[in-house]
């Protein structure tokens, strides 16, 4: 996924299966497997990438400080942002946003 370009993720729209969990109960590695053949990724990792892709978003069209950024998507402090953001995208968020806006 490097090279900067924006993370591009399809919305997960749980199936049936997951849909009855109250009806009917499905063993939690099954629910994962069933995850990962319609996301093709695992629950942790479409989280993940969902935080990102939110956080390229607020970097973008915000002024939000890499910090309330890195709060307002689910981290705990900038540091992990910035650990995920550059694996993910490639570089860190305060160039993803000086590179955005010019």
């Amino acid at each position: 996924m490097g090279g900067g370009d924006p993370v591009q993720l399809q919305p997960f729209r749980p199936g049936p299966p997951l849909a009855d969990r109250g009806a009917r109960q499905v063993p939690p590695r099954l629910e994962r497997r069933r995850f990962r053949a319609e996301t093709g990724v695992s629950p942790q990792q479409w989280i993940l990438r969902q935080r990102i892709a939110t956080a390229q978003r607020l970097l973008e069209l915000t002024e939000i400080p890499v910090e309330g950024v890195a709060r307002a998507v689910g981290f705990s402090c900038a540091a992990a942002l910035r650990t995920h953001f550059q694996s993910t995208v490639d570089t860190t968020p305060t160039k993803y946003r000086a590179r955005m806006r010019t």
